[in-house]
């Protein structure tokens, strides 16, 4: 959730997430906050985020052909 920060970017379990590319300023709900509480705010919800995952079944995620395609929300 705080990529680079707080978190980490390389994966290190059987299965990890990066939610909104695992960069702060894209996490939903710390989009307008300036950047030293976006990084705290983002890094805070990654329990919920976790949370949410278990308790729904899941969160959807679909695989981008590339990291442009990412970046470009396609």
């Amino acid at each position: 959730t705080c990529g680079g920060f707080l978190g980490l970017m390389n994966p290190v379990g059987k299965a990890d997430f990066y939610p909104e590319g695992g960069f702060p300023d894209l996490q939903p709900g710390c989009r307008r906050k300036n950047a030293p509480i976006k990084i705290i705010c983002a890094h805070g919800r990654s329990y919920r985020l976790y949370g949410q995952s278990i308790r729904t079944g899941g969160i959807i995620a679909k695989k981008c052909n590339s990291y442009d395609d990412f970046c470009q929300d396609k």
